[in-house]
């Protein structure tokens, strides 16, 4: 069984701080331009084949404990799905709309942008192409079953996976 991984980030898996949170063991690789891909938004980062483009990624090493945790975090296998894009593992959104990201959610991406010393031009763009092509449809939809559901006052699974506290993330 396999006990390592190289795992390509390109969101806010960037982000060091919230990484020590979910994957303490996790370890900085480098980070380079992924070519033949590019960085979209559909509410939340992802990416896609695009010839002749570059993508920023972060890569790190991670163990068993901190793929579980990702998974958890990006919603796998509902939200995202796992790739391997040579021979290191990434999550891939299952949904193809475009839609503008929060905010707070592109500053966590900014500052994984610094974490990593990558370009954050790439930021802008993915951005201004999400705003021309939103198609305002929703990203997911997830049944009412699991969890607390809010036409009985509780929690939905789509927002029991937006909930991001550290608990979820002990490794």
């Amino acid at each position: 069984m396999q006990r390592e991984w190289l795992y390509l980030a390109y969101g806010s898996n960037l982000n060091v701080k919230q990484m020590e949170i979910r994957c303490p063991r996790a370890k900085i690789m480098g980070s380079f331009l992924l070519p033949n891909y590019k960085l979209v938004f559909r509410g939340v980062a992802d990416i896609e084949e695009s010839e002749g483009d570059y993508c920023p990624v972060g890569l790190w090493k991670i163990t068993r404990k901190c793929l579980g945790a990702l998974d958890r975090y990006e919603g796998y296998p509902t939200l995202y799905r796992r790739e391997d894009i040579g021979g290191c593992m990434t999550y891939i959104m299952n949904s193809s709309n475009y839609a503008e990201p929060s905010w707070g959610y592109l500053e966590t991406i900014k500052n994984g942008y610094r974490d990593f010393d990558l370009p954050e031009e790439y930021l802008s763009r993915a951005v201004d192409h999400a705003i021309k092509n939103e198609d305002r449809q929703p990203l997911w939809s997830f049944p009412q079953r699991n969890g607390w559901n809010k036409a009985t006052s509780g929690w939905s699974t789509y927002e029991k996976l937006g909930f991001r506290s550290g608990q979820w993330w002990s490794d």
